[in-house]
C-alpha cells in the first residue's frame, strides 16, 4: 500500500466535509414530509395562472358558441300585394273583412230555400235540419248545402 502525501489545506478540507454535510439545508432523514411552503411570489403567480386559464377557457367557449350560432332570427317572408278594392286604409290582400251576421243569415236562408224547393219540400215548414259547407274561392268563400233532414208527417205543426 502506498501512502499519498497531502498538503495541509487538503487535509483540512477533508476533515471538514462531514461538518459541511451536517449544516446543509437538506431535511433530516427522520422527517417523513419535507416542508411544502410556498413563497408569496409562487402563490400569486399560480393564482394568476389559474385565473388566466379560467378566463381563456370561458372566452374560447363563448367564441365557439358565436361561431356555431345561427345569428339573429329572421322573420318569415310575408307576400303582400295591393288590392284594387279595399275599405281598409291598409289596402292589402291579407285584409279580411268578414260579412255581417245579417248578410250571412240571408245568404244561408236563400241557399237553404233553393235546396229545399228543388227536393219538392216547402220552406221552412218541412225542414228539420240543414248542414252547410263553406269553401274558399278566389273572391273569398262560398256556401253550399251538404245535407238536409226533413220532418216526418206527424211532426209538422
Amino acid at each position: 500500500m502506498t501512502t499519498v502525501k497531502m498538503s495541509a489545506p487538503v487535509k483540512t478540507l477533508l476533515r471538514r466535509i462531514p461538518q459541511i454535510h451536517q449544516n446543509a439545508d437538506t431535511p433530516p432523514a427522520t422527517d417523513p414530509m419535507p416542508s411544502l411552503r410556498l413563497s408569496r411570489f409562487d402563490a400569486v403567480s399560480s393564482f394568476l395562472s389559474a385565473l388566466m386559464i379560467l378566463l381563456g377557457t370561458t372566452v374560447s367557449m363563448l367564441f365557439i358558441l358565436w361561431l356555431l350560432g345561427e345569428g339573429a332570427a329572421t322573420q318569415p317572408e310575408v307576400h303582400v300585394e295591393r288590392t284594387r278594392v279595399s275599405t281598409s286604409p291598409i289596402g292589402f290582400a291579407m285584409d279580411f273583412e268578414p260579412p255581417g251576421a245579417e248578410e250571412i243569415e240571408d245568404t244561408l236562408a236563400s241557399i237553404e230555400k233553393e235546396y229545399c224547393e228543388t227536393n219538392g219540400k216547402s220552406f221552412p215548414r218541412d225542414i228539420a235540419k240543414t248542414v252547410f259547407q263553406s269553401d274558399a274561392t278566389a273572391d273569398g268563400f262560398s256556401f253550399q248545402v251538404v245535407g238536409q233532414r226533413y220532418r216526418s208527417i206527424g211532426d209538422q205543426n
